[in-house]
């Protein structure tokens, strides 16, 4: 009877504690909770002014007639902007809430979630402009109408593709350096093979002159 009575205090010990604490928390979490609802809606203000300015700048517009809206699935910038500033102000509203209502661990995923959101946005924006840099290289590539410009085109494309990819991941945290070094052993193996693909159609090319340079240097002798 005893062991019920003192496993049945040790129980109620256990929840009154928890009780206390919830007591005592409860005004930060309140105050963290008002944060994060009005840091939700100054995002939205402020995301829906930059929307308002991108469209009055006729962003999207100047994309379509510049020929680079393709590049990034005809997206709307104009809307992706203001959702980018949305979530970065919402950031910086998550980051303060969390250290407000002071909850341990889940505080400490809080503001990390709240650190994160901004590289996410910083790498979308280096995805867009990676995209758009790549398709007009390899573009610009396409016009020079050469032999074999479209094999060389296709393979600077995928290659910048793939140091965008790299650079984003990095950017929002992945660690990448396996991937940074069998990108640069890849470069390194294609310049090389470049290089002698190069050599090799001069010296087909070059065949007669060389001959004639040859018998010149002969008869000099």
């Amino acid at each position: 009877m005893t062991l019920i009575l003192d496993t049945g205090n040790a129980i109620l010990g256990s929840l009154q504690l928890l009780f206390n604490n919830f007591v005592l928390s409860l005004p930060n979490m309140v105050s963290g909770l008002l944060v994060i609802l009005i840091g939700y809606i100054v995002g939205m203000a402020f995301g829906f002014l930059v929307q308002k300015l991108f469209e009055h700048g006729g962003v999207d517009e100047y994309m379509r007639k510049a020929g680079v809206a393709h590049s990034i699935g005809f997206l709307n910038v104009s809307h992706l902007a203001g959702g980018l500033m949305k979530w970065y102000v919402f950031a910086l509203f998550l980051a303060h809430a969390s250290s407000l209502m002071d909850l341990g661990i889940i505080s400490e995923l809080l503001f990390r979630l709240a650190r994160w959101v901004p590289d996410m946005i910083v790498a979308i924006i280096i995805l867009l402009v990676g995209l758009v840099i790549v398709d007009y290289i390899a573009d610009r590539m396409l016009h020079a109408k050469r032999k074999g410009v479209r094999l060389i085109s296709t393979a600077v494309r995928w290659l910048l593709l793939l140091f965008v990819g790299i650079t984003v991941l990095k950017q929002v945290g992945v660690d990448v350096s396996l991937a940074e070094g069998t990108t640069l052993i890849l470069v390194a193996g294609i310049a090389l093979g470049t290089a002698v693909a190069l050599g090799i159609g001069f010296g087909v090319a070059l065949k007669d002159e060389a001959k004639s340079i040859f018998k010149n240097l002969k008869k000099v002798v």
